[in-house]
């Protein structure tokens, strides 16, 4: 079941909100995923991969989201 728009917004929030070396970064981006969150989220995840001074981590985990 897709996320509601709101716990996309809420955890993209979270993700801004939190230091660029935190871990909870990639695990936001690995959240998002889930099941049908990715679509929603690809603009999203799109730009922590274009983003070269995001987390390393975070970048992989969004490139292997948009991969698949």
């Amino acid at each position: 079941m897709p996320q509601p728009a709101s716990d996309l917004h809420r955890l993209v929030e979270e993700f801004r909100a939190l230091p660029a070396d935190d871990d909870r970064r990639r695990a936001i981006v690995a959240e998002l995923g889930t099941d049908d969150t990715a679509v929603q989220a690809a603009p999203f995840l799109a730009s922590v991969v274009a983003d070269p001074h995001e987390y390393d981590l975070a970048r992989v985990e969004a490139a292997t989201i948009l991969r698949l």
